[in-house]
């Protein structure tokens, strides 16, 4: 939230960032923020996006399996998957998953997204947010902060880029036992 805060104050006309913290801005200011593609910078690799994914998990041993699942393919369904896409306000960075969702029934910014996500090779999840709970060098409590404090180093010292890999790959290792 702190590069979305530096646009919010005129302190930045740009940031590389995804959707998710827009929704906490006031509607005004939602209004006219707009999202773009990643310049390309090699045009012989396959353009992606990097998203997050939002979905519901039953444990396999869940006590109410059978009614866990009426209630995925509930969420899952047209219906709600239209609802929660036009919930613009609290909703601004989610994209429907199911495919017959009525592209009319979004928002103008769900449907630059959607075609967006819809016109690239392949999709990956990101790779900053992917860490799991555990103690973390310099970067706070977390693994996903360390990863977040070696990327932020590296913007602010491009010149220390094996530094910076040093740190990823620590975290890196820390998070998957590798």
């Amino acid at each position: 939230m702190l590069s979305l805060a530096l646009v919010y104050d005129g302190k930045a006309a740009m940031i590389l960032s995804d959707s998710s913290e827009v929704g906490a801005l006031s509607k005004e200011f939602q209004d006219e923020l707009d999202f773009f593609p990643f310049p390309i910078m090699d045009s012989s690799i396959p353009v992606g996006e990097v998203t997050r994914a939002f979905g519901y998990t039953v444990p396999a041993k869940a006590p109410h399996v059978a009614l866990s699942m009426e209630f995925m393919d509930y969420m899952a369904s047209v219906d709600v998957q239209t609802a929660l896409a036009q919930q613009s306000a609290q909703n601004r960075g989610i994209l429907p998953i199911h495919r017959d969702v009525d592209a009319a029934a979004l928002t103008a910014q769900a449907k630059q997204g959607l075609a967006l996500v819809n016109g690239v090779n392949h999709i990956g999840l990101q790779y900053i947010s992917s860490f799991g709970a555990a103690g973390a060098p310099a970067g706070g409590g977390r693994l996903g902060y360390s990863a977040y404090y070696a990327f932020n180093k590296f913007l602010k010292d491009t010149n220390n880029l094996d530094g910076s890999l040093a740190t990823l790959e620590e975290v890196r290792q820390k998070a998957f036992g590798k």
